[in-house]
């Protein structure tokens, strides 16, 4: 079982973790150059951006979806990371809000998140389905939040009980 992840935002901010990496690995190298760890930084960011692909199912899922429904989308993330992916991903023209967790101030699986989508929707939580492939973030959160559920499993992952 997987520890849960992070709701705030020192938790999703991937900015110091690729820092030490970027250090350890020029020290490794028997580099120093302190200077220009931050350059790698900000080039590695860039490249994560724009190297995430989306399974190939998923826009004309959602673009059908969007055809009948309001949708939305509940990421946890950066603001920096997540926002860029959305617009890559033509969603900024299909899906009516986007509650990305830094700007919001929790993530999943805090309620909270959920709420707002749904108030910014009109929707109420009974009457939202909330899609995600993380049991505690994606559908505890849901759940949390009086909405149902529905896991995308594409690893193949045991269930375990929220």
């Amino acid at each position: 079982r997987a520890a849960p992840p992070p709701t705030t935002y020192a938790g999703w901010d991937p900015t110091p973790v690729i820092t030490r990496i970027w250090v350890q690995t020029l020290q490794a190298a028997g580099l120093n150059e302190d200077h220009s760890v931050q350059s790698l930084v900000e080039d590695w960011l860039e490249a994560y951006v724009v190297g995430c692909t989306l399974f190939e199912d998923v826009r004309p899922t959602v673009a059908a979806l969007a055809a009948e429904r309001k949708l939305a989308i509940i990421t946890n993330g950066t603001t920096r990371t997540q926002r860029p992916k959305i617009v890559a991903g033509g969603f900024d023209r299909i899906v009516a809000h986007f509650s990305i967790a830094q700007e919001f101030g929790h993530g999943k699986p805090h309620p909270e998140i959920f709420f707002s989508t749904l108030k910014s929707l009109g929707v109420p939580p009974e009457s939202a389905v909330h899609v995600g492939d993380s049991l505690y973030a994606d559908i505890g959160g849901a759940k949390a939040a009086g909405m149902k559920a529905i896991w995308i499993n594409r690893t193949g992952a045991a269930p375990f009980e929220l």
